[in-house]
């Protein structure tokens, strides 16, 4: 099921070079946000998950070409511009490591 407050837009002659911030669901402790693109002609979903949290992949950017043949779906640990605005920005030292999970699924 879909929650409720989840964003649903239509492709449909939409050309997407886009930055969403996510945020983690609140409504369970599943800490993975999931962006859904389903087919209307045969009900086929494409489900990408990306684990939001602290120093995980809290951003996401979607692209749609021009020539509209195929979709970017880029989970990001930082917003677009992340050296000069910060949002998101995680500086490791060299024994450091950010960590964080994504996973696709055809439904």
């Amino acid at each position: 099921s879909i929650p409720e407050k989840a964003d649903i837009r239509s492709l449909h002659e939409q050309e997407l070079d886009t930055p969403f911030v996510l945020e983690p669901p609140v409504a369970t402790n599943n800490p993975y946000a999931e962006t859904v693109l389903t087919s209307r002609n045969t009900g086929v979903r494409l489900i990408v998950g990306q684990q939001t949290g602290p120093g995980k992949l809290n951003y996401l950017v979607c692209y749609t070409p021009s020539k509209r043949d195929s979709i970017a779906i880029e989970p990001l640990t930082a917003n677009v511009d992340a050296f000069n605005n910060g949002e998101g920005l995680a500086i490791l030292q060299s024994d450091e490591a950010l960590i964080g999970s994504m996973w696709v699924r055809l439904d």
